[in-house]
This record gives C-alpha cells, sequence and structure tokens, in this order.
C-alpha cells in the first residue's frame, strides 16, 4: 500500500488567497500537529493530544479575526486560506470525521454574552461550524456557564468525558474561551486475540522494567522498518463497504532508549517517508493495553510556541464585533485515549496461518515493549487526529 502524502513548507500570505483543495489545508494542519507534538512533550511523562480539534476551534477564532491578530492566527496554524475559505474546508473535514461514531471530536468556542457579535460572524460560523458557537453570561453567573460547558462536552462525547473545565479555568473576567475535546475507544478491523493476552515486561529504560498486560495479534498489516524504526497501522473498525476510515500508527524504536532520537527527527519529511512507504505484510504485533486520558491549558504552551496576539486585551477581533476587548481568555483541551484486544472479526485468516507454519521467518515481528510513540490517522485525507507517546503503560 502506497500513499501519497503532501506536507507543504509554510509560506504564505493572507493576501490573495483563494480556494485551495482541502487536502493542502490538511497537509499544513499535520505541520501543526508535529509542531504540538515536540511542544506538549515533558521528561518521563506519557501523553496523547488532538491537534486536528484544536486547529479546528482556531478556525472558528479566525473568522472573528482581523489585522494582526488574523496573520497571527494564520501563521501558527498554518491556515493556507483567508477565513471563509478556511472554514468551509474544515467544515468538509469535520463532516468526513464524525462518520466515524467511536470518534467523539468537537470544538467550540464560547463567549461573553454582553459582547455584542456580528450579524456576518453568526452567520458564517453557524453555516459552517453549527452548533459550536455559544454565547454565556461569564460575568453574572460564572459557574453556570462552567457547567453549561462542562454538559456540552459530556454530550459531544457521550459522556465519555464527562466535564472539561474545573473551576479555576473560568471566571467572571473570561471574555471568550476556546474548548476542545477528543475521545477514542474503537473496535479494531482485525482484533488482537484475548487468548494471546499475557503479563510480559515492558522496559522503560535500559537497565528497568515493569509488568506490563501485552496484548497480541498475528494478520495482515500495512507495516514499515528502516534502520531506526518499526511501525505498525492497526486499522480500526469502520462500515465494510468503506474500508478502514481511521487507523492507530504504533512506532517502535529498535533501540530501548531510541524514542528520543526519533522525536529529534520528527518532521514532516520524516512523517512523510513513514506514510507513504509502508506496505502491507504478515506482521506478529505485541502492544501493551493501556488507557491515557489528558486535560491541556493551552495559552502557557502557546505563549512559550510564541503565539500570543489573540490572548492579549489588544487582540483584533472587528470580524466577531464592534466592542472592544474582546479576546482569548483561555484555551482548554481533553483527551481520552485507550486501545484493548476488541474487533470486528474474531479469526486470524487462514492464509496467516499458513504462512506462520511454511515460513516463519518471513514474518515482519514489531514488539511495543519500550517507549514509542503512536498516532491516530485519517486515510481517506491523510490528517493526523491524535498524536501521543508511552513511556510506561
Amino acid at each position: 500500500m502506497k500513499r501519497i502524502l503532501l506536507l507543504i513548507a509554510c509560506v504564505f500570505s493572507l493576501e490573495g488567497l483563494a480556494r485551495v483543495p482541502v487536502q493542502q489545508v490538511v497537509s499544513y494542519n499535520d505541520q501543526f500537529a508535529l509542531s504540538l507534538y515536540k511542544a506538549v512533550m515533558k521528561p518521563q511523562q506519557s501523553f496523547v493530544v488532538a491537534p486536528y480539534s484544536l486547529s479546528s476551534a482556531f478556525a472558528i477564532v479566525y473568522l472573528g479575526s482581523a489585522g494582526e491578530t488574523q496573520r497571527e492566527i494564520a501563521t501558527f496554524f498554518r491556515f493556507p486560506l483567508a477565513p471563509n475559505y478556511l472554514a468551509q474546508s474544515f467544515q468538509s473535514i469535520n463532516e468526513g470525521l464524525s462518520s466515524d461514531k467511536n470518534l467523539k471530536l468537537a470544538s467550540s468556542l464560547w463567549i461573553e454574552r454582553t459582547i455584542n457579535v456580528n450579524d456576518t460572524f453568526r452567520t458564517n460560523v453557524d453555516q459552517n461550524f453549527p452548533n459550536q458557537f455559544f454565547e454565556v453570561d461569564f460575568l453574572l453567573r460564572t459557574d453556570s456557564a462552567r457547567n453549561d460547558i462542562n454538559s456540552w462536552g459530556a454530550k459531544v462525547t457521550d459522556k465519555k468525558i464527562p466535564s472539561i473545565l474545573n473551576v479555576s479555568d473560568v471566571s467572571n473576567s473570561t471574555k471568550m474561551l476556546v474548548v476542545a475535546t477528543c475521545s477514542l475507544s474503537s473496535p479494531w478491523q482485525k482484533p488482537f486475540n484475548v487468548r494471546e493476552t499475557k503479563a510480559e515486561p515492558f522496559f522503560y529504560t535500559k537497565q528497568n522494567q515493569r509488568t506490563v498486560t501485552m496484548m497480541r495479534a498475528l494478520n495482515e498489516f500495512p507495516y514499515y522498518e528502516d534502520e531506526q524504526v518499526k511501525i505498525v497501522e492497526l486499522p480500526y473498525s469502520q462500515d465494510q463497504s468503506q474500508g478502514a476510515r481511521l487507523s492507530l500508527f504504533v512506532v517502535v524504536p529498535k533501540e530501548v532508549d531510541g524514542l528520543k532520537r526519533l522525536e529529534d527527527d520528527l518532521g514532516p519529511e520524516t512523517f512523510s517517508l513513514w506514510i507513504s512507504d509502508i506496505q502491507t505484510r504478515l506482521v506478529d504485533v505485541k502492544i501493551p493495553r493501556f488507557r491515557n486520558t489528558q486535560i491541556y491549558s493551552f495559552k502557557e504552551i502557546f505563549d512559550k510556541m510564541g503565539f500570543k496576539g489573540p490572548f492579549q486585551s489588544g487582540a483584533d477581533f472587528s470580524e466577531l464585533t464592534s466592542s472592544s476587548g474582546a479576546y482569548v481568555s483561555k484555551v482548554v483541551q481533553k483527551v481520552s485515549f485507550s486501545i484493548d484486544e476488541r474487533g470486528t472479526d474474531t479469526s486470524v485468516p487462514n492464509t496467516a496461518q499458513k504462512q506462520l507454519a511454511q515460513n516463519p521467518e518471513g514474518i515482519k515481528s514489531v514488539v511495543a515493549d519500550r517507549p514509542f510513540l503512536y498516532f491516530v490517522f485519517d486515510n481517506t485525507i491523510n490528517q493526523i487526529v491524535l498524536i501521543g507517546r508511552c513511556l510506561q503503560p
């Protein structure tokens, strides 16, 4: 299986922008995803982050921006289109992702209701981001506003994420709040064999290990290998007429301590190579069962990345409101991701069994018994949905 992956250098200006294919928007989204991965990682910590839901949320913010604030948003998120055209592209991507019922992904913008919203902005956001823009009373009913946001999060994730905000996340001075959420716990197209699940060692350093619950699957999977890494693509289940829209890519360094080198080299060229050169092989896969729930306040992270303008009182949101003093007070994201053995096809195919018996040395092996990187990928448009690393399951 060969993929053509478009990852384009991000050099553009807002002036004179016209329509470009959705695939180009996706390419820039993926560039942002890889840069965000490096920004949120901390020493000795596992994490998972949902970069696409952040990009989608700021596409709403972008609609209301103008002047230098608009240019700063476009540069930081690699938005290659003027706001109205970009909104149409995100609408198309969001509709496609919503077809997978196990992926609960949502983005939203919440604004203090005393801010006078322009009719044009309201129309555009209703057309392109339905049920993602809300006016609430942060000023006088702060607790009620927070409860409304948590209720929204529980609803859009089917209660997989029952709450997003803490008391400290909002106050009576909150002007604009960006909230993004993502939950994925999906059955595999080709499941792991529950009878093969065993307690096995996981080497979180060369000298240290712990016992984890290790799952196993023997099947035909897309596979990539070079001198540093082994990668296996595990497709999630979907309507058989459509094939697998989403897949989990497990990226395992060949050296126990090799993850840092992979992360140092992680960029558009490396990522493009991994995706485009992957080929279907018979693969014996072992990966730990794990769950990760993460909550982020991105204002501080974005500040360290040099993205500050929309969070300042002088931000230009004149396409959203004629009121002065509108700015983004906070950006909150909560992500829930887990994997287990579940699947829709419980049998190992006869071809796999025959190949195992006839030529066991021809089988590829991917054993995630050391710190590894992973990402969830939309195969129809080559979009990174989630990306993270597992240091200690």
